[in-house]
């Protein structure tokens, strides 16, 4: 590539350059500052100002080289006297991640008419860390498709892994027809979409969820959907959300609102538990999660293991149903007699009435229970 057209395309993110020659080689690839080859070259070399002023000190640079140092400042320790001249400096205010996405970039965009390489790429470089709002406005500006203000995530996946690359492009250009003029591409397993729209959002995005669900129900796939946001540079974290709620929600088999649609609005509280599972396996490594639960639930799912009883869902149907007796025996298709009995039961567990029992406490840790269960794949001794 042409210094200079480099230097155009990194024209907002420069604090300091100089050249030594008309070429910067990223087409042959881009290495790290260690190790140094031992022959010249114009490699083209990546990395932070500590390491630039550790090779400096060393007196390692290749003459013929360019070295892209990735900085959130000015760089006071710039070429040594020595190697003036001969080869390329220049410093820019990205991370190092985002420097090899967008230097990979430009290879292949002529040959990727749906711009599959640089939504892939924009998306690598989110997971890496938060971008800024200007520099995901430059990613944005080179997208397929223009994003509105309002943006969310779409993760889709197949029941079941596709092998074949011609059923893989099949429902891709199905998906780009139902999504039509919207940023999208295939992740190993599963379609990534940008999906952008006009109208402020939280709960749920401006589409058909009836039309959405069909298109998925015919062709055997799964969507989870993120909260609605404003800030692109946060994409990955919708992308988190919307395929953490697929996950967990499939896994443990909790049923949609809408049949194969599983939207972040109303898995948010299990996907709460599980990062809390992450941060407490990390402080605790030897402490099982259910200790995370309401000890009087532990107690109630501990006599269930020992007698094989469904104490625990009862209780949690009967609290989820406003303490009804009919409602909960018609969702349990359960006779109301037996229900009173269990209840009596769960009592006789617990020691106290249930009208005692805090509601919400029940609810978190019935959920920290049946994740350990279900989505931890254990069971309690």
């Amino acid at each position: 590539m042409l210094a200079a057209d480099f230097l155009e395309k990194f024209n907002k993110h420069i604090l300091y350059s100089e050249l030594s020659s008309e070429n910067i080689a990223v087409e042959s690839g881009i290495r790290f500052f260690f190790p140094v080859p031992r022959k010249r070259g114009d490699f083209v070399f990546l990395g932070t100002d500590a390491e630039w002023r550790r090779l400096t000190g060393d007196e390692a640079l290749i003459p013929g080289a360019s070295y892209l140092i990735s900085s959130d400042r000015d760089s006071h320790n710039l070429l040594p006297e020595s190697f003036k001249g001969k080869v390329n400096l220049i410093i820019l205010d990205l991370p190092v991640g985002e420097i090899i996405a967008r230097c990979n970039l430009e290879e292949d965009a002529r040959n990727d008419p749906f711009k599959e390489r640089q939504l892939s790429a924009f998306f690598r470089t989110a997971a890496l860390h938060p971008l800024s709002r200007e520099s995901a406005q430059d990613w944005v500006e080179n997208f397929r498709y223009p994003l509105h203000l309002y943006i969310a995530c779409i993760v889709i996946r197949p029941e079941k892994a596709l092998k074949k690359s011609s059923e893989i492009l099949r429902l891709t250009r199905e998906l780009r027809d139902f999504f039509q003029e919207t940023n999208l591409y295939w992740n190993k397993q599963e379609w990534v979409i940008l999906w952008s729209q006009e109208k402020e959002g939280n709960d749920t995005i401006d589409l058909s969820y009836e039309n959405f669900s069909l298109f998925l129900q015919e062709r055997r796939l799964n969507a989870g959907i993120s909260y609605v946001g404003t800030l692109p540079g946060f994409y990955y974290t919708h992308y988190l959300t919307a395929s953490s709620s697929l996950d967990l929600a499939v896994t443990m088999g909790i049923p949609p609102r809408v049949k194969r649609i599983y939207s972040f609005s109303q898995f948010h509280p299990l996907y709460l538990v599980h990062l809390c599972e992450r941060s407490y396996s990390a402080i605790h490594p030897e402490t099982p999660f259910y200790y995370m639960a309401h000890p009087d639930i532990v107690r109630i799912f501990l006599y269930d293991q020992e007698h094989g009883t469904d104490l625990l869902d009862t209780l949690y149907t009967y609290l989820l149903n406003d303490s009804s007796l009919q409602k909960t025996a018609a969702v349990m298709f359960m006779h109301r007699n037996t229900v009173y009995n269990k209840l009596t039961k769960i009592e006789h567990v617990l020691g106290y009435h249930i009208s005692d029992i805090q509601s919400n406490s029940i609810f978190m840790s019935y959920m920290v229970i049946k994740y350990y269960i279900a989505y931890m794949n254990r069971e309690l001794n």
